[in-house]
């Protein structure tokens, strides 16, 4: 037999074969890739969704600890009963585990009860001079600032959609929302 006539390498066989098999390979790992993405912005959304439920329950039980905690004190805010409003608030924060710390403020930020009976001013009400209290404060006052800036942006659309009806297409094409 003549060089020529002798075959260097694999048969079209066994190449189509191989070339095939790396197809089916390249397939599986492809669907295996867009399987995983896929789970993974599933369990994304799902996490996002229980952080906010969580958010929104601690919301409503924040809120209405807050209220009870206020109608149960009025007397005592109302005939300035320091001594045993700290006590009632003390007493109540041992009771309620879910409770980190509760400040009764009056009208100028000074302290008149605190949570915990040593951090309970022994006269007068004193500014706040906790960290907590510092961190507390700033995210209200955030809130407060957004909400306020929320509101002038729904009265300013209100008006223009007073003057020009429609407006509110031409602010959603400047990203704003009505």
């Amino acid at each position: 037999m003549s060089s020529a006539g002798k075959r260097h390498g694999f048969s079209i066989s066994v190449k189509m074969i191989l070339t095939t098999f790396a197809l089916i390979v390249f397939i599986i790992a492809g669907y295996a890739a867009l399987d995983i993405w896929s789970i993974s912005r599933v369990f994304e959304t799902q996490v996002a969704e229980k952080e906010r439920l969580i958010q929104e329950q601690l919301r409503k039980v924040g809120s209405a600890t807050v209220t009870a905690l206020a109608s149960s004190s009025r007397t005592f805010l109302e005939t300035n009963n320091d001594a045993d409003l700290r006590h009632y608030v003390a007493d109540l924060a041992k009771k309620d585990p879910s409770l980190e710390a509760v400040y009764v403020l009056d009208s100028n930020l000074g302290l008149v009860a605190h949570s915990e009976e040593a951090k309970n001013p022994k006269e007068g009400h004193p500014k706040v001079a906790e960290e907590s209290w510092a961190k507390v404060y700033a995210i209200w006052q955030e809130r407060k600032d957004k909400a306020e800036a929320e509101a002038k942006q729904a009265a300013d659309i209100a008006a223009a959609k007073a003057i020009k009806p429609g407006v509110t297409e031409d602010f959603a094409k400047l990203g704003v929302a009505p």
